[in-house]
């Protein structure tokens, strides 16, 4: 497992109320990793890899891996492959800041390509 991440590696991360997982579904070059972070949270460490990369996601996004891993926020603890659910890269919808659209929230669909 690299210490930037690789594809299909699965992230434990300490919350207060114990643990939550994600999973690196994509990495891609100056954009960084596409994390999947699952919906629910556990008291206890879990080791079922495979099981907890099939459930339900919380959110996704793109995070550059180095200074998460580095700093411990996240530790790599297995490598499993990306369920089929979760090998297409999601349309992400974002806001542009009212001060830049004249006081407006002007949403946007942003795709953003592998490679």
């Amino acid at each position: 497992m690299g210490k930037k991440g690789e594809v299909g590696d699965i992230l434990e991360i300490p919350i207060s109320e114990g643990y939550c997982y994600g999973q690196i579904t994509h990495n891609i070059p100056k954009k960084g990793c596409l994390i999947t972070v699952f919906k629910k949270n556990y008291n206890n460490k879990q080791t079922n890899y495979k099981k907890l990369s099939k459930s339900k996601v919380l959110f996704r996004i793109y995070y550059f891996m180095d200074l998460a891993l580095k700093s411990g926020l996240v530790e790599i603890i297995a490598n499993v492959p990306v369920c089929r659910a979760l090998r297409d890269i999601p349309i992400f919808k974002i806001s542009l800041p009212p001060e830049l659209t004249g006081g407006k929230h002007v949403w946007r669909l942003v795709y953003i390509e592998e490679g």
